[in-house]
């Protein structure tokens, strides 16, 4: 669960699914695989201030502005 973690950096799983599933659509529109462009997936950062203030830890707004999810 992301309630007992500080922060969390992992593939955006939903993406990468979106991404999969219209590449099979074009294949299956006629374009070979070898033709299609290559694609980068996306990482997403969640932060959890309640655990950073348990812990006492200070996550400056920066670090917070880059989050995709702040748990507040």
């Amino acid at each position: 669960k992301r309630q007992n973690l500080l922060f969390i950096y992992s593939l955006d799983l939903e993406g990468y699914g979106k991404q999969a599933a219209r590449m099979v659509d074009q294949i299956f529109d006629g374009i070979k695989p070898a033709e299609l462009p290559l694609e980068t997936g996306n990482f997403d950062l969640v932060i959890n201030l309640k655990m950073a203030n348990t812990l006492g830890i200070e996550i400056s707004d920066e670090v917070l502005r880059q989050a995709k999810t702040v748990i507040r």
